[in-house]
């Protein structure tokens, strides 16, 4: 299934981006604001992408 909207490749992108940070297993787990601020910056540069 191709991914189509900003938010499904946001979701993918993210879960990605989590899912390495964890696996390195020294790193303390990502607070939830940082996490809202990753999610709200690979949204707007998908978002930025699109209009250019």
């Amino acid at each position: 299934m191709d991914k189509t909207t900003d938010k499904e490749l946001t979701v993918d992108i993210v879960c990605a981006y989590v899912d390495a940070w964890m696996s390195s297993g020294t790193r303390a787990p990502i607070q939830g604001k940082d996490l809202c601020a990753i999610i709200d910056a690979v949204h707007k540069t998908l978002s930025e992408l699109e209009d250019k």
